[in-house]
Order: structure tokens, then C-alpha cells, then sequence
């Protein structure tokens, strides 16, 4: 019996010494079971399409252009000894920064056969100057009066001489106001009786504020008025002719009259592959807008092509949005 009596005290000992209770196992945050779930490569191809698509089709989408603003000048001319005057105005894009415009003056004149003339012009909206290149001839209604014969220049049929030239081309005028550019000069050598003799070539240049610009497939153009007088004798007769064109005339690589359409404006009288002209009229301004037909259909494909890149870059969001949800709503059914 003492054997059962020790037994029984061993177990009063153990049924008094406290239980060690097993501790539950630590569970995971919810974030680590969330980042377990995620499809890391999948996400990262999907993040990463929708940024460069979208960023791509945001930079190709269709800008809002609008027809650019051009100031309206006019032209002055007095011509003192001509009794009929003909003004062949031409307007172009000389190159990428400068517009140009020529006024090619050309008249019957007296008894003396000798005109002086000038021109004034505003250039409070834009600021004009003289073209460098004095030879350069772009009108068309009369056959250009420069002439290299026997390595000498002829003007009007007859050898011109430097002094010659330059009054035939301009000098600025220093009498004028702040906004009013001047040119004066004198018709060159004695002209034939009866016979349309060239009187003036004025070249003015724009480096910006210019009567010609372009705005993406848009296109404005203002031809300023001409208005001829006399200071010293009644006003002659005169007739004006004008010419627009997109690029350098004198340079005429490949026909661009095609590849634009008139918007608004007066309609040209005749085309030809690399211009657009007016036959004589008052002399008041031509103003239009056009469009540059390449230039638009450009613009509807890009368009196209930016919608299509900015569909792809929204459903790779969508699909990665799913993605980013999806362990969420696992992880909500599992806590019910």
C-alpha cells in the first residue's frame, strides 16, 4: 500500500502544477498575405504598358489648331511721271523663318521718260525691312526686266550701272514716322515711248509679325491693299496683280498649289502648280485661309493612331486594376 500512496501523491503534484498552455500560431498581416497573392510579373507588365502607351497616345493626340492671326497693311506708291501704272504684288515664304513680299512697278511714262517714285508701309504690327538679294525677280505679269548680257546686267533694255540700280531697288526713307517704313528710288535709264517700262522693284522682308503664317494644317494670308498716287500731278492709272505662294517661287522643286485648299477668303482667279493669283483689280487687300490637305489627313491618321494607343493603355489600367483587387476580395471571404 505504500507503493498506492505514493502514486496517488505524484498525481495530486501534477494535477496542481499550473498547465503550460501552446501558444497559437502567428498569423501573417494582411499585407504580406496580400503581396503573397499578387502576380508580381504580371502587374509590372501591365503598370508598364499603361504608362509608355499612354504616354505615347497622349503625345500623338490631335492638337487644336486654329487659323493664325496676320496683320492687314497696305501699300502706298506715288509715282511722279507715269501716266498709267501696273503693280505685280507677290506674297511668299521666302524660307522656314522669313516671309517675303514683292512689288514689282512697272508704267507708260511721260515726255521725260523718267519716274521717281516711293512707298510707304505701316510696320506697327510687324516690322518689315528690305530684302538683302536686289536681283531676285518673282512677278509675273510682266517678263523680268534684269538681264546678264556679255557678263554686264541690263535693266529695261539698257546697260544699268550700280548708282542706276539702287535707285531702281530703294533706299529707306529717314523722313518718316516710328511706324512708317520708306522707299524711294527712280526709274532706271530713259524709257521707251508708249512701252510698259520697269519703274521700282521694292523686296520687304518678315521675320515675324508677318502678313503670311502657317499653324499646323492652317494657313492665313493677308495681301495688303495698294493704293497708287502722285504728289506733283493727278493720280495715274493703275491695275494690280497678285500672287500668293507657299514656298520660294524662284526655287520651284516640286508643286505644292495642289496639296492646299481655300477655307475662306476671295477665290484666285487662275493656279498654276506652284501658286495662286488675283487679276487686276482696286487694289484693295486679299485676305483668305486655307488648309493644307497632307498636313489634315496627317493629323486624321495620327488621330487614329493615338486613339487606338490611348484604348490599349486604358485597358491594360483596367486589367491592372483587377489584378490589384482581386487578392483583396480573397482576403475578405477568408476573415468571413
Amino acid at each position: 500500500m505504500p507503493d498506492e500512496a505514493v502514486r496517488k501523491r505524484r498525481l495530486r503534484h501534477r494535477s496542481a502544477r499550473p498547465r503550460r498552455h501552446l501558444r497559437p500560431r502567428a498569423r501573417h498581416p494582411a499585407t504580406h498575405r496580400y503581396l503573397d497573392r499578387i502576380h508580381r510579373p504580371t502587374m509590372i507588365v501591365l503598370a508598364l504598358l499603361t504608362v509608355s502607351i499612354g504616354a505615347i497616345g497622349y503625345g500623338l493626340r490631335p492638337g487644336t489648331d486654329s487659323p493664325p492671326v496676320v496683320p492687314n497693311s497696305s501699300m502706298q506708291i506715288y509715282v511722279d511721271g507715269a501716266i498709267s501704272v501696273s503693280v505685280d504684288e507677290t506674297l511668299y515664304q521666302l524660307d522656314s523663318k522669313t516671309v517675303a513680299l514683292e512689288l514689282d512697278v512697272f508704267g507708260i511714262l511721260g515726255p521725260t521718260g523718267k519716274a521717281q517714285w516711293s512707298v510707304l508701309t505701316d510696320r506697327t504690327a510687324g516690322q518689315p525691312h528690305p530684302c538683302p538679294d536686289r536681283y531676285r525677280y518673282v512677278g509675273r505679269a510682266h517678263p523680268t526686266p534684269f538681264v546678264i548680257s556679255d557678263g554686264g546686267l541690263t535693266l529695261g533694255e539698257q546697260p544699268i550701272s550700280e548708282t542706276a540700280l539702287t535707285a531702281f531697288t530703294g533706299t529707306p526713307e529717314d523722313r518718316t514716322a516710328a511706324n512708317v517704313l520708306g522707299m524711294a528710288g527712280a526709274s532706271p535709264g530713259r524709257a521707251a515711248t508708249g512701252k510698259w517700262w520697269p519703274i521700282a522693284k521694292v523686296s520687304l522682308c518678315w521675320d515675324s509679325g508677318a502678313p503670311l503664317a502657317f499653324n499646323g494644317q492652317y494657313v492665313s494670308a493677308t495681301l495688303p491693299a495698294v493704293r497708287v498716287d502722285s504728289r506733283i500731278e493727278g493720280a495715274p492709272r493703275f491695275e494690280v496683280t497678285r500672287s500668293l505662294y507657299f514656298v520660294d517661287p524662284a526655287r520651284q522643286d516640286n508643286p505644292v498649289t495642289a496639296q492646299y485648299s481655300l477655307q475662306a477668303g476671295t477665290l484666285p482667279t487662275t493656279t498654276d502648280p506652284f501658286g495662286w493669283h488675283w487679276a487686276a483689280d482696286d487694289g484693295d487687300a486679299v485676305q483668305l485661309t486655307g488648309i493644307s490637305l497632307p498636313i489634315q489627313q496627317r493629323g486624321v491618321y495620327i488621330g487614329f493612331v493615338s486613339g487606338v494607343l490611348l484604348g490599349i493603355a486604358g485597358g491594360a489600367l483596367v486589367s491592372l486594376i483587377q489584378a490589384a483587387v482581386l487578392p483583396l476580395r480573397w482576403s475578405r471571404r477568408e476573415q468571413e
